[in-house]
């Protein structure tokens, strides 16, 4: 699980890297590389609009017939914490 910092408010995301790095080469170059988040298991995209992640997200774990089932809706760790969370049984390994 790595943490994803989004927008200027740093909404933040915490998602399963297998899954973020088996999508995009831009996740994988970050979290695979040498680059310093691979070793702080965490991303800022202060440039990203948070609402455009979570549409990110939703298909990134949607049930689009990529992973075969539907792992929606995703839910917040606590009530008003701002984080988001997906459940570990939503990621096939």
């Amino acid at each position: 699980m790595v943490n994803v910092y989004v927008d200027t408010e740093r909404a933040k995301w915490y998602l399963h890297e297998n899954l973020l790095c088996k999508t995009s080469q831009f996740f994988r170059s970050a979290f695979k590389g040498s680059f310093k988040e691979a070793s702080d298991r965490s991303i800022e995209l202060p440039e990203d609009d948070a609402d455009s992640f979570a549409l990110f997200v939703r298909w990134l774990y949607g049930a689009e017939g990529k992973w075969g089932r539907s792992y929606r809706p995703f839910f917040p760790l606590r009530a008003n914490s701002g984080v988001r969370v997906l459940p570990d049984s939503a990621v096939q390994k």
